[in-house]
């Protein structure tokens, strides 16, 4: 049954009434507030699962690209090993699992969980109590301790705040939520009546786009990349993010909202369902590179797995299990890498120090 969260419905009518129309970027950012503040987003009854929600595996792949990447520093007796957007602290809590008997490592790391929901940083610590003696939680990654670090995330960069143009016979427009033309009571989509300041976002090789494109741009995610660069440059150390998404824009839109595993409308129902949009792994890896970051070609994730070696994994787990479990395992194997399933879609994306040596996995 869908949840219909008419207060916050109402105040986000009142918003649009009182103040006008509002981009994408500011609906995305008041829903997702009102959104990831519910209990339990994710898992089977929430909207959605994620990758370590449905295989141990999956964390131990990036547990084992942790360890390496850490193997490989320098200066790596003193390191934070950094996620964002942790979720319920499944992936962090399998990683530490994975990497408890790798001589020096967890001598050596600090964990620090970037989370501003309360109700995930609760799920989080319940999970992480008994992993590693040194967890802390910041609500910003401007928190973080000056020390070299591995960053990590995992569908992170799809939830956050995009700017959406769409062109029209009269140029590059920007897409509002407005008050719904009949019915005074409901939101809707508009087009802005001129060009906005966020318009700017467009890049110059993108204007001769035939009409009916669609461009997106995430600010907060060139800005989170920023930092973590400029982090990296500072005190060395590495990046990994996966997530769903591109590495050549299309013109096609990919904002959505999914609602206990159903897709629904965008505007249906604010703060019950998430909602994303994919992300532009092309402008991830240009804010990185603008910084003097080693980048790495974007990757699907079934090939990133497969280089960590996730097929032998499945093979000494399979080992160890019955008929049934057998099959539980192939099947989360065959989620996690298939391309008709997240094995294509899912991309992943890593960054460096010019220091860093090779990173495993590309």
């Amino acid at each position: 049954m869908i949840e219909k969260s008419y207060r916050f419905e109402e105040t986000l009518f009142s918003l649009v009434h009182t103040l006008g129309a509002m981009n994408i970027a500011q609906y995305m950012a008041l829903v997702a507030e009102e959104y990831y503040n519910k209990k339990d987003p994710i898992g089977r009854r929430g909207s959605f699962i994620t990758a370590p929600e449905i295989s141990q595996m999956f964390g131990e792949m990036i547990g084992v690209w942790c360890a390496h990447t850490w193997s490989q520093m320098k200066d790596n007796h003193d390191l934070l090993l950094v996620e964002f957007g942790p979720g319920k602290g499944t992936m962090m809590s399998d990683i530490l699992r994975a990497t408890k008997h790798i001589p020096g490592f967890h001598d050596s790391i600090s964990i620090h969980m970037v989370e501003k929901s309360a109700s995930l940083t609760k799920a989080q610590q319940a999970n992480l109590k008994d992993f590693h003696p040194r967890i802390q939680w910041h609500a910003s990654l401007q928190s973080l301790p000056a020390k070299p670090a591995i960053f990590i995330s995992n569908e992170f960069f799809d939830a956050l705040p995009i700017h959406q143009f769409i062109k029209s016979d009269k140029g590059w427009r920007e897409h509002l939520v407005a008050v719904h033309p009949n019915h005074e009571r409901s939101l809707a989509f508009a087009l802005s009546p001129s060009s906005t300041p966020s318009c700017t976002f467009i890049p110059s090789d993108h204007q001769q786009a035939p009409e009916g494109s669609v461009y997106e741009f995430c600010p907060a995610a060139v800005s989170i990349i920023q930092h973590i660069s400029k982090h990296l440059l500072e005190h060395g150390g590495a990046a990994l993010t996966i997530d769903y998404g591109y590495t050549t824009p299309t013109y096609k839109g990919t904002l959505q909202a999914v609602n206990h595993h159903e897709k629904q409308h965008v505007l249906l129902f604010p703060g019950d369902a998430d909602i994303t949009a994919h992300v532009d792994f092309s402008q991830l890896t240009q804010t990185a590179k603008s910084l003097g970051m080693r980048t790495y070609p974007t990757i699907d994730q079934g090939t990133f797995l497969h280089n960590l070696g996730i097929q032998y994994r499945l093979e000494i787990l399979q080992k160890q299990t019955n008929d049934k479990q057998k099959e539980s395992l192939q099947s989360e194997y065959q989620r996690l890498t298939s391309p008709s399933e997240m094995g294509e879609l899912f991309k992943v994306f890593a960054f460096s120090d010019v220091s860093q040596k090779p990173l495993a996995g590309f």
